[in-house]
Parts: C-alpha cells; sequence; structure tokens
C-alpha cells in the first residue's frame, strides 16, 4: 500500500512533534518518534523526496491568544531550515537560507529536487519559488 505521513501540528492549545505513519489508509497509526528533533511545529510541509521525507518551514510557537502586535514579532522568528529523515525517528538539518516562513508549500519532482513556494513570513505572503540543488 501507500505509506501516509503526519507531522507535528496543532492540538488547539500546543504545538505538536510526534511523527506517525499508516500503511493501511489511516485505519490505523504507529508513531514514530513522540519529540522529533525539530520540536512543536505547525505550518510547516512535509516533502516525501525518494527515500527522505523533509519538513520544510512552519512556526515554532503557538500562536494561540496572541495580540497582533505579538504575532507580528513572532513572525519575524520564524524556522528557515529543512529537515530531513529516512523514517521519521530520526531528524537532521539539511538546509535553509530561503526566508523562515509559516504556511509553506513543498513538493518534490521527478528529478528528486524539492521545491518551496511561497508561505507567510514577517514581511508579508510570500510569491517566490526556492529549489535544492
Amino acid at each position: 500500500g501507500v505509506r501516509m505521513w503526519v507531522a507535528g501540528g496543532s492540538n488547539g492549545l500546543h504545538l505538536l512533534g510526534d511523527f506517525w505513519w499508516s500503511d493501511d489508509g489511516g485505519a490505523s497509526w504507529m508513531e514514530a518518534t513522540a519529540a522529533a528533533a525539530w520540536g512543536g511545529r505547525a505550518g510547516h510541509s512535509l516533502v516525501a523526496c525518494g527515500a527522505a521525507l523533509m519538513l520544510v518551514g512552519g512556526r515554532a510557537w503557538d500562536s494561540f491568544g496572541l495580540a497582533d502586535e505579538n504575532l507580528d514579532q513572532a513572525y519575524g522568528g520564524l524556522p528557515d531550515e529543512v529537515w530531513a529523515s529516512g523514517d521519521g525517528s530520526e531528524w537532521v538539518v539539511r538546509g535553509g537560507g530561503f526566508g523562515g516562513r509559516d504556511l509553506v508549500r513543498g513538493a518534490c519532482n521527478e528529478g528528486r529536487r524539492v521545491w518551496i513556494v511561497g508561505g507567510v513570513s514577517a514581511d508579508g505572503a510570500r510569491s517566490d519559488v526556492w529549489a535544492s540543488s
């Protein structure tokens, strides 16, 4: 079957840093780790590229209940990083340099290049596109 993954997210109160996978269409789930090295993360993108999983961007702080002025300050501290794993249990930083962003999108093409598209940064909505080498 086709493997599905879930990486982090939010439970409505806090960001989550766990990683789960399913081989049966989501009928059952296995936890690869309860605390990934990237910590609690939401607004990120998870990309499967060849045998690697890549977690791109997102936010590493809870925005629940923040006033607008505090949210603006928090957007200045968005992670500018790409994390990689072969199985979801061990993660290492593999890149960055595209500028921290929340609500980012990622994809992998047949040449196994990871593409990072748009998102929201401290400067507002982004329309740029980045590709791995």
